[in-house]
């Protein structure tokens, strides 16, 4: 902090002008610092609520095998009724996917790592209440400029009702 102060009525010396200009330099910058700061955050909220209100879960999982999620969105926890702490977890996805089903959709899971392949895949997942569901779950996986997977992003959709209507 700093002032310039002047007693006496004289004009600015070459010092005070190049003071102020500093100061009015650095006040700009600080300006534009935080309408940038509150324009990513208006960005953030409109992006999270437009996700958020989708009819269906989506996620973003690291580029492990272990199926470790970065993020999922609140209607997977609505979906198969865990909380979304356990569906952060390494292996928790592979835990909830039916038994019948596991190996199938981890040879997927496989060739969408090791390959870089699109994953589509219906399976069932075993529902917190003793429920079972039908998901279609479709992935994809995002590279950097050097092609190494960065993570892989994707979305569930509850597709029992139309399961149910097949085996009918």
């Amino acid at each position: 902090t700093f002032v310039v102060l002047q007693v006496e009525p004289r004009g600015a010396s070459p010092t005070d002008l190049d003071l102020l200009r500093d100061a009015a330099h650095l006040a700009g910058i600080a300006i534009e610092r935080a309408r940038a700061e509150e324009s990513l955050r208006a960005a953030e909220a409109k992006y999270r609520t437009l996700v958020e209100q989708l009819p269906l879960g989506t996620y973003i999982l690291a580029p492990t095998l272990e199926l470790g999620l970065i993020y999922a969105s609140p209607q997977l926890q609505r979906m198969v009724g865990y909380p979304l702490e356990d569906w952060n977890r390494p292996g928790f996805l592979t835990e909830i996917i039916h038994p019948d089903d596991r190996a199938r959709v981890q040879e997927a899971v496989y060739r969408t790592h090791s390959l870089g392949e699109r994953f589509e895949e219906e399976y069932r997942l075993q529902a917190a209440d003793g429920s079972t569901i039908w998901v279609l779950d479709e992935t994809v996986p995002v590279f950097d400029a050097a092609g190494e997977l960065l993570y892989l992003q994707g979305f569930m959709l509850d597709i029992n009702d139309r399961k149910q209507l097949e085996e009918q």
